[in-house]
């Protein structure tokens, strides 16, 4: 694995983590709806639509993704783990982070660079090409 692979791994959870967000919120939505027209049906004709639900394997798969990363990132030492911590679980940008952590924004790209090396690494030590 290269070190733009791993940036698109590392990435690829934000992305899932956002499209699961976004889900959620649509389902709260349809769920509602379901039940105002569940209502509706028992009332007037006895009849039941069905309760829709996020697929439990999705919500698995993006659990272990967490899960791994979590590890890795865990496994390096400071500041590199707080600056990939922030970065990939809590979604912050850079310059958020530099302001977190009172470095300054240039600091915290060199930080993230010296950390993708580290995570790099540990990827490819234990043969890990996807989560």
């Amino acid at each position: 694995m290269d070190k733009k692979k791993l940036k698109k791994l590392l990435d690829s959870y934000k992305f899932d983590s956002k499209y699961i967000a976004e889900k959620v919120t649509e389902l709260e939505h349809i769920n509602a709806q379901n039940k105002r027209i569940n209502n509706f049906m028992e009332e007037n004709q006895g009849f039941k639509t069905i309760d829709t639900q996020l697929d439990d394997k999705v919500m698995e798969q993006l659990l272990t993704k967490k899960q791994c990363i979590e590890f890795y990132i865990n496994s390096l030492d400071q500041p590199y783990k707080t600056v990939m911590y922030l970065k990939y679980l809590c979604f912050y940008t850079f310059d958020q982070i530099a302001n977190d952590m009172s470095y300054s924004t240039k600091r915290i790209y060199q930080l993230h660079s010296e950390a993708m090396d580290k995570l790099l690494e540990n990827f490819n030590k234990d043969n890990i090409t996807s989560f």
